[in-house]
């Protein structure tokens, strides 16, 4: 909301997804990151980078991305682990990430946006998303996080964030968070 959309012209050409690579790359600023808000440029960065690993044609872009997510600190749980994913999944050290990541439990097995704020769905599943990545994070912060989360459960069957109805965002993390722990939870 309150974003305009820009004129878009219909595309008379058959797709390409290098197409849309292109054009992810060409978003890039000179800093290396991807801004669509300046409160959201950590989330979107680690985002964009996490698809153009996978192609040829963007790899300086990825690396350029992968260095800038490098070099700002972490506002929020969800973007730490969001870049907690990305720095994993191109081979770099990530152990304090891990250790800030299970700094910010809270009692009641969940996470907040931050240290010592109320624990919530979303963030809850973004740390135990971040975590399942190379097996981190001991089975008790996994147990006591996944039973945060089954309490958190509403009577539809879905998640809503912090104690709210039900949305499809929350319950899709939610369950996509449950995957990865499915064979041992």
């Amino acid at each position: 909301p309150g974003i305009p959309r820009p004129p878009v012209t219909p595309r008379t050409i058959a797709p390409d997804i290098e197409d849309g690579v292109r054009w992810l790359v060409n978003q890039q600023r000179s800093d290396g990151s991807w801004v669509e808000l300046l409160e959201t440029a950590e989330r979107d960065t680690a985002e964009v980078v996490l698809v153009l690993k996978h192609f040829a044609i963007a790899q300086e872009s990825y690396s350029m991305g992968l260095q800038w997510l490098n070099m700002i600190p972490s506002g929020n749980s969800d973007y730490l682990s969001r870049k907690k994913e990305v720095l994993a999944q191109s081979g770099q050290n990530i152990t304090a990430f891990i250790h800030e990541l299970l700094l910010r439990q809270n009692a009641d097995g969940g996470w907040g946006s931050n240290r010592h704020y109320m624990s919530n769905a979303i963030d809850t599943s973004f740390v135990l998303k971040a975590l399942a990545i190379n097996g981190q994070g001991s089975s008790a912060v996994i147990s006591k996080a996944i039973g945060y989360l089954k309490s958190k459960q509403n009577a539809d069957g879905g998640w809503g964030n912090e104690d709210e109805v039900s949305s499809i965002e929350a319950t899709v993390n939610v369950l996509r968070a449950f995957n990865q722990y499915r064979a041992s939870y």
